[in-house]
């Protein structure tokens, strides 16, 4: 696995579980990427005007907005890639995500860091 960043790759954590995003911060900048972090929708859309990036790593249960209006804002506004990270697992959700532009969707209790570090090298490479 060609686990490198591609040069200057920024990356948004949007998630309100702080464990999970100190731990998948500190591994991904540790790797080379820029990581911002936002505890949800709401703040992720102001931060993203103001700091664009190039993958968002995104939770499907979140504070203020839901995730459909979020993947439907950003289907309409934003050109990051998004990934869904989260607890959810009905195949409906996970239609709904892909149909909304989600590139990725992992139920975090079933995948790897490895496997999440995979997917964004992956997707990155093809938006190149």
């Amino acid at each position: 696995m060609n686990d490198k960043p591609k040069k200057g790759s920024r990356l948004a954590i949007i998630d309100d579980d702080r464990i999970l995003q100190r731990i998948l911060s500190t591994k991904l900048e540790a790797l080379g990427y820029d990581v911002s972090v936002y505890d949800g929708a709401t703040q992720a859309v102001a931060g993203l005007k103001a700091k664009a990036v190039d993958l968002i790593i995104l939770d499907l249960i979140m504070p203020e907005m839901d995730w459909f209006e979020f993947l439907k804002y950003w289907r309409d506004h934003g050109s990051a890639l998004v990934i869904v990270l989260s607890n959810l697992s009905d195949p409906a959700d996970i239609g709904r995500c892909k149909e909304l532009g989600a590139r990725e969707f992992f139920v975090k209790a079933n995948y790897s860091f490895e496997d999440i570090l995979t997917a964004i090298t992956a997707q990155l490479k093809s938006a190149e």
